[in-house]
């Protein structure tokens, strides 16, 4: 599944393309009727803007279901700096 994700940042508004697969920190999956369905936990402590070199973390799910086909998704973006500077 293609865990490349649109994110903005949360001070300048500028959005990204980001592989997720990157902060892939933990893989689990339970069977269901149609197969296997993959949770992706994801986890970013600090990325920095190229805009405007603030930092901020990525963090959350994203669930494949059934195989290869995306479910649903719970990514959080969290500012790690004063959105005033």
């Amino acid at each position: 599944m293609n865990l490349v994700w649109r994110i903005n940042c949360p001070y300048c508004g500028y959005q990204y393309e980001i592989d997720l697969e990157d902060y892939v920190v933990d893989v689990s999956s339970n069977e269901r009727e149609m197969g296997a369905e993959t949770e992706y936990t994801i986890e970013c402590e600090e990325y920095e803007c190229d805009n405007c070199e603030k930092k901020f973390g990525i963090q959350g799910s994203v669930w494949e279901y059934p195989e290869g086909a995306y479910n649903d998704s719970d990514i959080e973006i969290i500012e790690l700096e004063n959105g005033d500077n």
